[in-house]
């Protein structure tokens, strides 16, 4: 709000208060004032006083000491010089505004409570005219010069109208009442009430704390403004001696130029025919493909080349998509324009006879099938440029900024809207008006590119550009952020600030208000200097320079929580959780984002022959080339990869399985060596194993988490290795516990109708049968019956395998369960529980259950196994080695894991009914590698001496990928939205559904492998680009914006196969369509 006035400044001696009521401001504060209140209600119930009643208001009616100052206080306060009584709410009110204490909110409460009659903490639009009607009238006889400003400002005949604001700026009806947070919300963000109160409001001064952040943060830009001024200078400087001695060739080049210019051209041709070349995908509904010849009504479903700029030899470094529109700027600093969009759009002006690639779309909007070239900017080496909703900004190598297109929220950056129009000789308005049909209403519009003065930016340079839908931010040099344009949903990062400004839609709708910024503001919240930053729908994230790389966020939320009323951020909040991943690199959507982290390294070197003299370069060498590394991940507890910035290293201490003692020969030491290494899980056994690990990296097994499984020991291989697998128990029979049952396994690769009938005594009995079951195990037809049907007859005939094989002798059962894909499930029966004796477990076959039968196909051969219940004792092995001193912990994953994950608080291990602790209480690394790293690792390390291993880690370059936001249609890449481990529900209110999301930032494990080095994401799909030059889509594949060749979803990253022969360099993701630009194609259009 503010109206015309909403930049009115008032002066000091206007604002003075009457020197005979100034003792007044100062003895009484708004505690006394609010007792006065309630005094004046019972003194009066049209709160008007005489003479006798104002004495006994202030409770001075006895004092002859203030007879005299009683009387000019009254006079002050009539309205007449006749008049024999005085508005005791005018009195009040003026006490409580001019009170020299209490800040703004709280004086705008005080008034508040006078006028609430009722102490129900609302007033009604009545009330609220009474109370604007006595603030004017006694600040006018309160102070010296305010009655004629306030007469002319605010006069009676308006305060109707005032009032009428008030309730549409707080939407609410005339018949409800005002509450006293709406109220003070209103009087905060109306800029002539807040001008006007900060008049006797006593001003804050800076905290030293406060004082030296901000005299730092001045000394660091005039510091970084020096720097680049000298920097400046030198290239200048540069350039002059280069241009020098370029004038001293210049005659020796003009003869052998002739003769190299044919073949030049040629060689020209040949390398834009095969570099920089644009690949589009998607809807083309609005021409945004780039093709011109191809129907708007197509979608695109496999990559296409765009024709245009391999045949006019013009190599692509970026791309740019909105919702309408797209750009492309070349290698030598043109801008290119396509697609659909208001006139202005384009950055040129439009012909009256449009020319080849143009038509009109009706209604004003312009479509342009083919790119063309942005005269306006010819002048200028561009080379970035980003796209609004309707407005597109340029950026120029010498880091200054253009805009242009509409201009209706001031997302131009221009400044005030000064429009011309046909009849105006007016010279210094810079827009156009431009009447929109769908809306019907008239916009501002800049049709060909304006240059932001560098006076926005403080004279620094401008290094990157970033638009919303009606936004624009630019991050400079010194790391400053400036934002502009509509700010309604905290898009901007400036708070509720008082340069806000507010625009309407259209006036005669209500809710059509907005408001915005119409120039470059510093987002002064960030205090950290910002490397770069991404921006989706409404919604902006921050990088933070080096070393901190912190990350802050601000604007709408949406759907990426576990609600979408979440209040936007109108301020840049910190996130914890990018903060700590060393962030490279951002991309967002409307509601996910994708970050793009430094790659946390493991590398292991062993030396096999400690005694053996070598020269130290082949020592180097050698320690090259024998080196083990990987790629692993760190715990989301202790030391994360922000921390890791000095590499770790030392010795590496390998927790080893307690089975060496045992030759493994026999059946009896084989079965003592499985208890060794299955039992020995106790404290004392924990902490006598990791008291070497001093000064160490202590490498550890996963191991098993908490549940069931089913243990035995793999001896082919060298060290020893315990296979565990997990299983889910059956509901009846003994409940397994940590002893649980220890015997050979039996299995049968042959499908037995009956135990007991076709195998003789001797091989079932005292042992642990493992039985498969299978689709072909099933005798009625699964297609003809119901859900609940089907899963009753399943667990009748499963129940009596176990029946059977009780019956036979075994002392448990493992079902393998391989039937229509479906997961692992407990057995339930509904007899009595009294007639299973012994305990069944079931595994999913294509799961786990294959690495069982691996141990089971040698004839002749029955493998002891432990099936027992265990805890999860990986946290307590974590705080015991770091209690022994380890410098860091390595977690090798297992088998049935075998992909290196971030692991959680749950490793501590908290029971059902118990929480899982907020801390750990871990301050060093934990890092986690793959299974198949940690078993050469250890392999490596077998026989070795601990002093003869070296262990490092350490950040190196970027590539690792995370997700996180919403998850429909697969565009977080993390699989199945069923797995409940990782997705959490939310629910939407405004479409009257849930929706899956995730939280914190998730590994993107099918790339885990892949070093990332670009990203882009859409409105529900997302791409990735490797080092390698491949590109990766994922999310929903509507409109074939996914490039496979298809329309369906994909919920992991898929590899792009009609670009495997080329090299992709940047991908960029629209609403509807994808645009690639390659580093070395060989397609060629089709």
């Amino acid at each position: 709000m503010g109206g015309r006035f909403s930049r009115v400044q008032y002066r000091e001696h206007d604002a003075a208060v009457l020197g005979h009521l100034v003792l007044l401001t100062q003895v009484w504060g708004l505690d006394e004032i609010a007792y006065l209140s309630t005094r004046l209600r019972r003194l009066s119930f049209n709160f008007c006083l005489t003479f006798q009643q104002f004495e006994d208001l202030v409770g001075l009616r006895n004092n002859p000491l203030f007879k005299t100052m009683l009387h000019r206080w009254f006079t002050t306060f009539q309205n007449t010089h006749s008049s024999t009584i005085v508005n005791g709410l005018e009195f009040l009110t003026a006490l409580a505004l001019t009170t020299a204490d209490g800040k703004l909110d709280e004086k705008a409460g005080a008034v508040f409570d006078i006028f609430d009659f009722d102490d129900s903490g609302a007033i009604t639009r009545d009330e609220l005219g009474i109370l604007i009607k006595s603030a004017v009238r006694g600040l006018s006889k309160a102070t010296k010069g305010l009655g004629p400003r306030l007469a002319a400002l605010c006069p009676m005949s308006e305060v109707a109208e005032l009032t009428r604001q008030c309730f549409v700026h707080c939407d609410l009806d005339d018949e409800q009442d005002l509450p006293r947070t709406r109220f003070i919300l209103w009087v905060k963000q109306t800029p002539k009430i807040v001008n006007l109160l900060r008049c006797f409001v006593q001003r804050e001064y800076l905290s030293e704390d406060e004082a030296a952040v901000m005299i730092q943060r001045c000394s660091r830009g005039m510091l970084a403004r020096r720097e680049a001024a000298e920097r400046r200078l030198e290239i200048q400087l540069e350039v002059e001696q280069e241009l020098s001695q370029a004038a001293q060739k210049i005659q020796d080049v003009v003869v052998t130029r002739k003769k190299k210019r044919e073949r030049l051209r040629q060689q020209k041709v040949e390398q834009f025919a095969h570099h920089g070349a644009v690949y589009s995908f998607g809807a083309n509904s609005r021409a945004q493909l780039g093709h011109s010849h191809l129907e708007l009504s197509r979608h695109v479903a496999s990559p296409l080349l765009a024709a245009f700029f391999k045949n006019n030899e013009l190599r692509i470094s970026r791309v740019a998509l909105s919702e309408t529109h797209a750009s492309a700027v070349t290698s030598d600093g043109q801008v290119f324009t396509w697609g659909a969009g208001v006139p202005g759009s384009f950055g040129f002006l439009l012909p009256p006879q449009l020319h080849n690639g143009s038509s009109f779309s009706g209604g004003g909007g312009v479509i342009r099938k083919q790119p063309t070239r942005v005269d306006d900017l010819n002048d200028a080496v561009i080379v970035d440029s980003r796209l609004g909703s309707h407005h597109s900004v340029a950026l120029s190598a010498g880091g200054i900024v253009y805009t242009w297109g509409s201009g209706g929220y001031g997302q131009l950056g221009h400044g005030d809207f000064t429009v011309t129009d046909e009849n105006s000789e007016r010279s210094d308005a810079i827009f156009r008006s431009q009447f929109d049909p769908h809306t019907g209403r008239e916009y501002p519009v800049i049709d060909l590119p304006l240059q932001l003065d560098s006076s926005y930016f403080e004279e620094m340079r401008v290094t990157q550009v970033a638009c919303g839908y009606y936004f624009t931010l630019v991050v400079t040099e010194d790391g400053s952020v400036f934002s502009w344009g509509k700010g309604s949903d905290g898009q901007l990062g400036l708070g509720y600030s008082d340069s806000f400004r507010v625009g309407f839609l259209d006036p005669n709708i209500n809710g059509s208000n907005f408001v915005y910024i119409p120039s470059p503001t510093r987002i002064d919240a960030l205090k950290e200097p910002i490397e770069s930053v991404a921006v989706g729908g409404n919604h902006v994230f921050a990088v933070g320079r080096a070393p901190k790389r912190q990350v802050f966020e601000w604007g709408a939320w949406k759907r990426r929580g576990a609600s979408d009323a979440r209040e936007s951020a109108f301020t840049p909040l910190e996130n914890s959780a990018l903060s700590a991943l060393s962030v490279q690199q951002i991309a967002t959507g409307r509601e996910h984002a994708l970050a793009v982290t430094s790659r946390v390294q493991v590398s292991l070197t062993v030396d096999q022959f400690p005694y053996r003299a070598s020269s130290p370069r082949e020592e180097e060498k050698k320690t090259e080339d024998e080196s083990l590394r990987t790629i692993a991940l760190c715990a989301r507890f202790g030391s994360q990869p922000t921390q890791l910035l000095r590499a770790i290293s030392g010795s590496v201490f390998a927790l080893p399985l307690p089975t060496a003692e045992f030759a493994l020969g026999t059946s009896s030491a084989a079965s003592a060596a499985l208890s060794a290494a299955v039992y020995d899980r106790s404290d004392s056994h924990i902490r006598s194993s990791l008291t070497r690990c001093t000064g160490m990296i202590a490498l550890i097994d996963r191991g098993a988490s908490t549940g069931c499984w089913i243990s035995l020991l793999i001896d082919s291989t060298r060290p020893t290795e315990l296979l565990e697998i997990p299983c889910v128990p059956a509901a009846f029979g003994p409940p397994l516990n940590a002893t649980g049952v220890r015997a050979q396994l039996f299995y049968s690769p042959e499908r037995l109708s009956s135990l007991r009938l076709y195998v003789r005594p001797d091989e079932i009995v005292g042992r642990i049968a493992v039985l498969d079951f299978g689709q072909e195990d099933v005798a009625f037809d699964a297609d003809a019956l119901d859900a609940s049907e089907l899963i009753g007859r399943l667990m009748k005939s499963l129940v009596s395998l176990v029946k059977d094989a009780q019956e036979a002798g075994a002392v448990a059962v493992v079902i393998l369960f391989d039937f229509l894909e479906a997961d692992a499930f407990a057995l339930e029966v509904d007899e009595e529980n009294d007639n299973y004796k012994i305990p069944a477990v079931m595994i999913r076959k294509s799961h786990y259950g294959e690495l069982l039968l691996e141990q089971l196909q040698t004839p002749g051969k029955r493998p002891w196994s432990i099936l027992s219940s265990k805890e999860d004792i990986l946290g307590k092995q974590i705080l015991t080695a770091q209690k022994a001193g380890a410098k860091a912990v390595v977690v090798a994953q297992t088998r049935v894991d075998p992909d290196a994950i971030r692991l959680g608080m749950n490793v501590f291990g908290p029971g059902e009914s118990e929480k899982a602790p907020s801390t750990s209480g871990v301050k060093i690394p934990v890092i986690s590698i793959p299974y198949k790293i940690g078993a050469r690792m250890k392999a490596r390390l077998d026989g070795v001496e601990a002093d003869d291993s070296q262990c490092r880690i350490a950040l190196t370059g970027s590539g690792t990928l995370y997700a996180w936001g919403l998850a429909e249609n697969g565009r977080l890449g993390l699989g199945d939205i069923e797995n409940e481990k990782l997705f959490q529900s939310g629910y939407d209110g405004a479409r009257q559904k849930s929706y899956q999301f995730v939280q914190d930032p998730e590994v993107v494990s099918a790339l885990i492998s892949k070093e990332i080095s670009h990203i882009s994401c859409g409105e529900d799909h997302s791409a990735a680009v490797s080092s390698d030059g491949t590109l990766y889509c994922w999310g929903s594949g509507r409109d074939g914006k996914l490039g496979t060749g298809s329309l369906d979803d994909e919920d992991t990253p898929v590899t792009i196969d009609a670009l495997s022969s080329v090299k992709v360099a940047r991908v960029e993701c629209g609403v509807r369509q994808t645009l690639v630009v390659t580093q070395n194609p060989s397609l060629q259009s089709t």
